[in-house]
């Protein structure tokens, strides 16, 4: 067992070789590593069991509704269901969307939860690996392990949570695109450009990702992405005409059909300046301006990270900046807080102070490098424990907030239901650019291994 004690660093334990271990010393740290994914499993499900929505696949059971209704020779767009908080909730996706979930209106409900769950499960590891492996490559079991680890975390967050408890379409979206960016176009595939494309056909709000392409020059891909979901669209339209026509002509532009803007979920800033805006709308003008504005802050963030080699901070951000400026993002659309959490994270284990500092001249104080290492790494640390926080708990509940109203409440109150788009715009604007001073730093810390880390593309 010498060999797995003496693996009491981050550097020791991702240059531990499984395969070199005797049988006894390899059992033992299988058995370790399984425990310890139930254990975070464990602490990650009371966790939602405490702070998570209520898991009644609400969103899904809309689908599965509206779908069967649609099918049954009505107005796919006609439906609606009653809701206690928005009034009435229908389908609010193209049609693609429609096409491509048609199928669950061939088993009964309990089946088409069971699938999704899992599928949803699947997405979030998807996520959560295609991120991991933009920050550091570990070998297999290691990498395994902080996956698992990841995913757990994963789940404790509320965007993450609430895909899950409302059988939302999030994360399939978010692993599209990943996957498009970080396998399809890392390996040259003339298919690279269609997981955005179709994701783009699905939902619209993936199109912003076109302006990251914009931005990384990426023309051939941006010509597949848009290719891909113009021709998604023709083939619905052909398939639906009639739902296609009712989608682009009406639905598309009824902003009652998504809910009430000033929703303590809404955390885009569309729905921040409606809790601010109080009694009246949100002022048009102001919020275009708003939007310009973020836009032009994010796509100077993406076109830095883009030139550092930081292609997870670049795509991180513009999924960021998605959330912000789409008119309604509910809180469970930010599940682009697992890789700005990865960027975080990283940034912490790369730049962590190291307790052995190099005095000032000769004297006790701290040299003014280290110093100011040592604050921007606490800043870091306070940023991510903030965001960590209001991601995970129910803040609604925790400021005593209500669902939508806010025209009698005080500044605090607007602030506090609006407490994730804020972390979010100072995510856009804070979020770390990984440089290869910092790949170098991990490099050292692994000293000797084969760990190599990446900096990206």
């Amino acid at each position: 067992m010498d060999t797995l004690r003496a693996t009491r660093t981050f550097g020791a334990w991702a240059n531990l070789d499984l395969r070199k271990l005797n049988t006894r010393e390899r059992v033992a740290g299988i058995t370790v590593g399984i425990l310890a994914l139930a254990a975070a499993g464990a602490l990650a499900f009371e966790v939602y069991r405490r702070f998570g929505a209520p898991r009644n696949e609400y969103d899904l059971r809309i689908y599965y509704s509206a779908l069967n209704f649609w099918h049954g020779g009505n107005d796919l767009y006609a439906f609606s269901q009653k809701d206690p908080v928005n009034g009435l909730l229908g389908f609010t996706y193209p049609p693609v969307a429609a096409i491509l979930m048609s199928p669950m209106t061939a088993l009964s409900i309990r089946p088409v939860v069971v699938i999704t769950s899992l599928a949803i499960l699947g997405a979030t590891v998807g996520l959560v690996l295609l991120s991991l492996r933009e920050r550091v490559l570990l070998r297999r079991p290691q990498m395994v392990l902080a996956t698992g680890f990841a995913v757990a975390a994963a789940f404790c967050l509320q965007p993450i949570s609430q895909t899950a408890a409302y059988g939302q379409v999030n994360t399939f979206l978010a692993l599209l695109v990943m996957f498009d960016i970080f396998v399809l176009s890392r390996r040259g595939s003339r298919w690279a450009g269609i997981g955005i494309g179709l994701a783009m056909a699905i939902k619209l709000t993936p199109a912003v990702f076109l302006l990251y392409l914009v931005l990384s020059k990426q023309w051939r891909m941006l010509r597949v992405s848009v290719a891909t979901a113009a021709a998604a669209t023709v083939v619905a339209g052909v398939v639906a005409p009639v739902a296609t026509w009712r989608y682009f002509t009406s639905a598309l532009w009824d902003s009652s059909r998504v809910g009430v803007l000033d929703n303590t979920a809404n955390q885009s800033l569309n729905g921040t300046l409606a809790r601010f805006s109080g009694a009246f709308p949100p002022d048009k003008i102001l919020w275009a301006l708003g939007v310009v504005i973020v836009v032009v802050i994010a796509s100077v963030r993406i076109h830095r990270a883009v030139a550092a080699g930081d292609t997870l901070l670049a795509v991180t951000v513009t999924g960021l900046l998605g959330v912000l400026v789409s008119p309604v993002s509910w809180l469970h659309h930010a599940v682009w807080i697992v890789p700005a959490m990865v960027v975080l994270f990283g940034r912490l284990v790369t730049t962590l102070p190291r307790h052995r500092f190099r005095p000032a001249d000769g004297g006790t104080k701290l040299h003014p490098e280290d110093s100011r290492a040592t604050r921007r790494w606490i800043g870091t640390a306070v940023f991510t424990a903030v965001g960590l926080v209001i991601f995970m708990v129910n803040t609604r509940n925790m400021f005593d907030l209500p669902d939508t109203g806010y025209a009698d409440l005080t500044l605090w109150s607007r602030l506090a239901g609006s407490v994730q788009a804020i972390w979010m715009l100072a995510a856009v604007m804070l979020l770390p650019t990984r440089t290869a001073a910092d790949a170098r730093r991990l490099e050292q810390r692994i000293s000797g291994s084969p760990v190599r880390a990446r900096v990206g593309s």
